[in-house]
């Protein structure tokens, strides 16, 4: 391929890579140039099948190596100058670039990197494997939680990666994106999300405590029921202490009696199914002789 279709693929690869991640809110997890077919001037990703969604715990580190697999190869085999590890993940993650500015944002990275010699310094592969091993948070109750982080967050002394994350973050959130040395807003965020915990916590309680109310009602109201039909069918004349017991009693001894009856069945439906597997037993060709049929009968329809 000439220079300019591999730059024309290169483009259209990060796109892919962005449309994946941000519509079908996937990562591939081992995209390189072998994963990827070329065909009628476009691209296709395969092996997608292993692709996993935001939510797992390694979504981040495999889009990372997604990013610097394709970086890696379009910077020896296409000779392009492309966008940076970090650069390329920030373009796929970053939810503030709207569908109909992605060209227009690509072209303005085109027009920075373009300014940047092809050969990375030293600076620039330290930079990006400090970034390879940078943690990056998957959600905002992962950071912040220390007050030496809180500290670097207000002053804009927090790593940039993790900056970025943080600002991605907020966007996903619903939130204005919050700018390096204003770090109270994302504290806000983060106690109003405790207090709703809070308050669904305290809420569930009282549903329960509701619940546990009623239950002990709806008991009392049945014992008072099961008192009523213990009086007299008259209605007239409640039932003494001893008629009670000998109601009871009699209760008793029919539920014991249903029991047994039912036992009995089951015994008889045993021996019978136990019976009826002996006797089929009994008429049952055994193995060797139908080995023999058969390969009798077989002998047989060759002659």
């Amino acid at each position: 391929l000439s220079e300019t279709r591999y730059r024309e693929c290169y483009l259209y690869c990060v796109k892919m890579m962005r449309t994946m991640y941000q519509k079908c809110r996937l990562v591939h997890g081992d995209l390189s140039e072998y994963n990827i077919l070329y065909y009628q001037t476009r691209l296709y990703f395969i092996d997608v099948s292993q692709s996993v969604e935001h939510e797992h715990p390694s979504a981040n580190d495999f889009l990372r190596k997604d990013c610097r697999n394709i970086a890696d190869y379009f910077r020896k085999t296409g000779g392009l100058n492309p966008m940076t590890t970090q650069e390329l993940f920030d373009f796929v993650t970053d939810p503030r670039i709207a569908d109909e500015d992605v060209d227009e944002h690509l072209e303005a990275i085109q027009r920075v990197i373009a300014e940047r010699p092809v050969e990375r310094t030293n600076e620039e592969q330290v930079d990006a494997a400090v970034f390879m091993s940078t943690f990056i948070p998957r959600s905002l109750g992962e950071v912040l939680h220390s007050e030496r982080e809180q500290m670097a967050y207000q002053e804009g002394t927090m790593e940039k990666a993790l900056v970025t994350a943080i600002s991605r973050l907020e966007v996903e959130h619903a939130t204005p994106p919050v700018p390096a040395t204003q770090g109270t807003r994302l504290m806000d965020i983060l106690n109003e999300d405790d207090d709703r915990e809070l308050d669904s916590e305290s809420s569930e309680d009282e549903d329960s405590d509701e619940d546990d109310e009623e239950a002990g009602d709806s008991e009392s109201d049945e014992d008072e029921d099961e008192d009523e039909e213990e009086e007299d069918p008259t209605g007239r004349v409640p039932l003494t202490d001893e008629q009670r017991a000998a109601f009871r009693q009699q209760k008793r001894e029919e539920r014991e009696q249903l029991k047994a009856i039912e036992k009995q069945n089951k015994k008889a439906r045993k021996q019978e199914t136990k019976d009826e597997k002996k006797t089929k037993r009994q008429t049952k060709i055994p193995k060797h002789v139908k080995k023999r049929h058969k390969k009798l009968a077989h002998q047989k329809g060759k002659k």
